[in-house]
C-alpha cells in the first residue's frame, strides 16, 4: 500500500483589528525567535497608522498556525503577554512582523481605539 501523502494549502482568513490585538494580547500569536528583531522607525510605524486611518491595504500577515510549541519565541511587542493556553494552537508569524508589531506598540502607548474595526 502507498504511504499517504500530506500537503498542507495555506488557508486565507481575514481578522478585523480587535480580533488580531485580542489574539496577541491572549498570548494565541507569538514571534518565532529566528525572526530579526523590531527595526521600524517612527516614520515607518506612522506611515503604517496613516495608511489604515486613509483605509489603504496594509498586505498580508503570513501565519504558521500549528500544535507544536518552539523552544525559543517572543512576544508581538516585546510586552508580556501569557503563554499561549493549552491545547490551543500557536500562531507564528513569519511575515508582517514589523506591521504587527508597530500596531501593538502604538496601540499600548497612545491607545488606538480609533482605529477602524475593519482593518
Amino acid at each position: 500500500m502507498p504511504e499517504k501523502e500530506y500537503i498542507y494549502q495555506p488557508k486565507p482568513d481575514s481578522l478585523n483589528y480587535l480580533s488580531l490585538i485580542t489574539k496577541i494580547e491572549q498570548g494565541s500569536i507569538k514571534i518565532p525567535q529566528f525572526q530579526r528583531k523590531f527595526v521600524w522607525d517612527i516614520d515607518e510605524t506612522a506611515g503604517l497608522l496613516d495608511s489604515i486611518l486613509k483605509g489603504y491595504p496594509i498586505g498580508s500577515f503570513i501565519i504558521w498556525k500549528t500544535n507544536e510549541r518552539l523552544r525559543s519565541v517572543r512576544n508581538i511587542g516585546e510586552m508580556n503577554f501569557p503563554d499561549t493556553p493549552s491545547g490551543d494552537m500557536v500562531q507564528y508569524v513569519l511575515d508582517g512582523q514589523q506591521r504587527m508589531d508597530s500596531l501593538e506598540q502604538d496601540r499600548g502607548e497612545h491607545g488606538l481605539e480609533s482605529i477602524p474595526n475593519s482593518v
